[in-house]
This record gives C-alpha cells, sequence and structure tokens, in this order.
C-alpha cells in the first residue's frame, strides 16, 4: 500500500481490528481473574505472581523463534494458526482445574503470545498508508481497548453467575469457555484476510543463514526498554487491581477496567491524530507522565470515586503511551523490516509482562498489602520518561534516515 490511498479502512485493516477485538475479548476477561484463580488453586502471593506472569516470559524465550518465523512464513496461515492454538489454551483451562495442567497450558499460551502481538501489529501497519500511521495503530489499538471496556466486567460476573450455580470450579470453567468461544470467532476475520505476500519479504540485505538479524533490531531497543516499562507497570492494573479492591472492602473494582477502558475509546483516535500533526515527542512525553501520576492516586485511595478519577488519568497516559511507542519502534525501521522490529518491540513487552507481576507478589510479600503494589506502578513509568528524553534526539534521527531512504526507494 502506498500513501496515495489515503484511508486506514482496508479490508486486512478491518479484519485484524476485528480478529483482534474478539481475542483480546478472550485475554480481558480472563487476565484480571488469572490472580484469583491461582489463589483459588492454592497459590501463595510469590505463586501467583508467577503463574500470572510466567506465559510473558515463556513468550520471550520464543522471539528468537517468533522473529524469523515471521519474516519466512505466509502472515495468514501463520496467524490463523496462532489464533487456533488460542483455542485450545483456553479449552484446556476451561477442562482442567490444577496448578500443574495450569502452569502447561500457560507455557502453550505464551506460545501463542510471542507470535500474536508483533505479527497482528505487522499486519496492522502494513495496511495502512505511511503518513497515517500513528492514526492507524490507534485506531487498531482502539478494538482492544473496546474489549477492555467491557470484558474484564463479562469475567467477573461470569465467574460470580457458575460460582453461585455450581461452585467456584464451575465458575472459572463458565470464564474459560467463554474465553474459548471468543477465539474461534476470531478465526473468521482472519480467514477473510487477503494473502498478499508483500508483507513476508525478508529484508532484501539480509544474507541467508543470517537468522539472528530477524530476532531484534538494534534501532528498535530504545522503544522496546520504553514499553518494557510501560507494560511492567500496566500488568499490575491487570494482576492486582481486583484483590487490591476487595483489600478495600469495593465490591464493584470491575467498574475501574470499565471506566479505564471506555476512556481509551477516546483517547486512542484523538492521541493518534494529534501525534501525526504535532509528533511524537510532544505527545508521548505528557503521556508516561500522567500514567505515573496515576498510580500515585489511585494507590492513596481509600474509595471508588477517587480510584475511577485515576482509571481516568491511566486511560490518558495510557491510551497514548502504548500506540505511540508501537509507532515509534516500526518507524525505525524500513517496511520489509517491520517484523522484526515488532518482534523487538514484543521482547520488552514480554520482559514487562513477566517482571510486573512477579514484582506485585514479591512486593506484597514483603509490605503485606496491595496498596504499595499500586504505588510501586509509578516508579518504571518515571524511569521510562527519563529514558525518552535522553534518547529521542538518536531515534529521530533514525526515523528521518529511514523516511529518506523509502523516498529513494519509491522514486527508483
Amino acid at each position: 500500500m502506498t500513501d496515495n490511498k489515503q484511508t486506514i479502512w482496508t479490508r486486512n485493516f478491518i479484519c485484524m481490528m476485528t480478529a483482534n477485538f474478539l481475542m483480546q475479548m478472550a485475554n480481558f476477561s480472563t487476565s484480571t481473574q488469572v490472580s484469583t484463580y491461582a489463589t483459588y488453586l492454592g497459590a501463595g502471593p510469590t505463586l501467583m505472581g508467577f503463574l500470572t506472569g510466567m506465559f510473558y516470559g515463556v513468550a520471550l524465550a520464543m522471539r528468537p523463534v517468533a522473529g524469523p518465523v515471521q519474516t519466512r512464513v505466509n502472515h495468514r496461515k501463520l496467524m490463523i494458526g496462532v489464533f487456533a492454538l488460542g483455542c485450545v489454551v483456553n479449552a484446556g483451562y476451561a477442562m482442567f482445574h490444577s496448578i500443574p495442567l495450569f502452569l502447561a497450558f500457560r507455557v502453550l499460551h505464551g506460545v501463542q503470545y510471542a507470535f500474536f502481538g508483533s505479527l497482528s501489529m505487522t499486519i496492522a501497519a502494513d495496511s495502512v498508508p505511511q503518513s497515517k500511521l500513528a492514526s492507524g495503530l490507534g485506531f487498531f489499538a482502539l478494538s482492544g481497548a473496546v474489549s477492555q471496556a467491557i470484558a474484564p466486567q463479562i469475567g467477573i460476573s461470569l465467574v460470580a453467575w457458575g460460582t453461585a450455580r455450581g461452585g467456584a470450579d464451575f465458575g472459572y470453567s463458565v470464564l474459560f469457555w467463554f474465553s474459548a468461544a471468543m477465539m474461534v470467532l476470531s478465526l473468521v476475520p482472519l480467514f477473510l484476510l487477503r494473502d498478499e505476500q508483500r508483507t513476508r519479504r525478508v529484508d532484501a540485505g539480509a544474507e541467508k543463514g543470517k537468522w539472528y538479524r530477524e530476532i531484534v533490531s538494534r534501532h528498535a531497543v530504545v522503544p522496546a526498554v520504553i514499553i518494557m516499562l510501560v507494560m511492567m507497570s500496566f500488568s499490575l492494573f491487570n494482576g492486582f487491581m481486583v484483590p487490591f479492591g476487595a483489600e478495600l472492602g469495593i465490591g464493584n473494582i470491575g467498574l475501574f477496567f470499565t471506566v479505564f477502558a471506555g476512556a481509551m475509546l477516546v483517547v486512542r483516535p484523538v492521541s493518534g491524530t494529534l501525534s501525526d500533526k504535532l509528533g511524537i515527542q510532544k505527545v508521548l512525553i505528557p503521556a508516561i507522565a500522567l500514567f505515573s501520576v496515576s498510580y500515585l492516586l489511585i494507590g492513596n485511595a481509600a474509595a471508588m470515586p477517587l480510584i475511577l478519577a485515576g482509571a481516568i488519568l491511566a486511560a490518558v497516559g495510557f491510551g497514548t503511551a502504548n500506540p505511540l511507542t508501537q509507532a515509534l519502534s516500526v518507524q525505525t525501521e524500513p517496511r520489509e523490516r517491520r517484523s522484526v522490529a515488532s518482534n523487538t518491540l514484543y521482547i520488552g513487552m514480554d520482559i514487562g509482562f513477566f517482571m510486573g507481576p512477579l514484582l506485585g507478589g514479591i512486593i506484597r510479600d514483603l509490605a503485606g498489602n496491595y496498596r504499595s503494589v499500586i504505588l510501586f506502578g509509578s516508579a518504571p513509568l518515571a524511569i521510562a520518561l527519563v529514558i525518552f528524553l535522553a534518547a529521542w534526539k538518536p531515534c529521530a534521527r533514525r526515523i528521518a534516515e529511514v523516511k529518506a531512504l523509502e523516498a529513494a526507494e519509491a522514486e527508483a
């Protein structure tokens, strides 16, 4: 696709948004329940944190395989296979309720995640004009925000409904079967994807056999470190807000996720368009700062009104920082190496999602409360802000080089 086509609403982009929405419905309905499910199975706080984040550790271990595979295998067929594995994983969660089997299916889930994120972002980025990349990825992220607005509360309600009728075991089974159904539905738009071979071109400069060049892009390391710190903080909301609400005696803490994601529905399209006009730097800096402040606000809250105010701040911060960091990453490499840049970014995400719950569980053990876990979330974001400010000029130079290179190739 060239920049002469000014719409982002291509067939492949719409199909990927739909598949992403359904997949994230499965993800967000269960991810906020993993910590309570692990506790139900008999895990202590530290083991609970490990089980919550471990499949991101598995995904990290798979990146050396996922990167080269994505540059060499047909994207459409690979995506269908990855989503089919998600169906198996969620069905396994539903049928087998024990820590060893939960651990086994978390490993498979990590394998699926290793391919899903970077591959879907690559296909979405290739489906929109270069001049609208930030806004395109902002709208793509919106599909996840819509699911996040409704899925956590659906998950909480399904567990409560099932538990009331057949005990906790049945309640969690109902939740996981719902997630499996969402994964099955997500396969439909993937079969409707146009099979565009250009989306899987290997770097023209890569020599045969140098598969390691397709794992990590050195130019995308800075965005990967930033997203690692952002996701380290964000994972604390997913993993610990439900027990934090219980600690405060708040029974309807699911409302936090609804307000958080509902605010992102407004923020994400606006932030992408704003970034296309003003530049990533001027939008990303205040976004990270606001996200950091939200943890201090929520961590010091004693009632729902202040928590919901923090949810809005967090939505503005995260809803802007996440897609803009993704856009920054893919802009550091030319089109044929975007999957490598995406894979690098998701290595950072994997580390953040693994370390966040693990550190959260350790802090919970040491401090004896979940308030300390939430307050800790502001620290990684403060570090991310410092790193971005220090590394922006080299990143900007690299983005300019890539644009000049692609312009020269277009004229040739």
